[in-house]
């Protein structure tokens, strides 16, 4: 490991005779004074690596472009505006859903996965539990969209068309 800066350097070796002078009566050395003067010494430079506050050697226009990005992932007030108005939203949609799919959506909202809400229906068939939260999903999704909220569904994102309908004539 390299040091660039000199006085750092110097304080580094400096931290490390002070480490030696206070720990030596206390040490029966096996291998000898130099081997254990490096081991501390590497130590005291790995040290001086992990210190928060070292940039040496990254340029301040990296630093710069990290710090702007990790500020500009920061939600905004509106976005947090915006999410508490939609979270009241989706609770309010969730409350006209028929009971029994209420009680699962309620569950899914709540972060559980659906073999811990089937666990919870234990009598009740797997098949059952999974589509009530389809029909649930989907009809909370098909609520939303009145209300301008879309979410593009798996065909969507990955670019496949519908499969095409036929077309009678009447």
């Amino acid at each position: 490991m390299r040091i660039v800066n000199p006085e750092d350097a110097e304080d580094v070796v400096q931290e490390a005779f002070v480490t030696m002078a206070e720990k030596f009566p206390c040490v029966r050395l096996q291998k000898g004074l130099l081997v254990w003067g490096m081991g501390i010494l590497r130590r005291k430079v790995g040290n001086y690596y992990r210190r928060a506050n070292r940039t040496d050697g990254l340029d301040q226009k990296i630093i710069d472009a990290f710090v702007l990005r990790v500020v500009q992932s920061q939600p905004s007030p509106e976005s947090h505006v915006h999410r508490s108005e939609l979270q009241t939203l989706v609770q309010a949609l969730v409350r006209e859903l028929p009971p029994r799919e209420r009680i699962v959506m309620d569950l899914v909202l709540a972060g559980l996965a659906t073999h811990e809400i089937v666990d919870l229906h234990y009598p009740e068939p797997y098949q059952n539990i999974t589509n009530r939260i389809h029909r649930a999903r989907r009809r909370l999704l098909r609520r939303l969209a009145k209300y301008g909220y879309r979410v593009r569904t798996r065909r969507q994102k990955s670019g496949r068309k519908p499969p095409a309908l036929p077309h009678f004539k009447n």
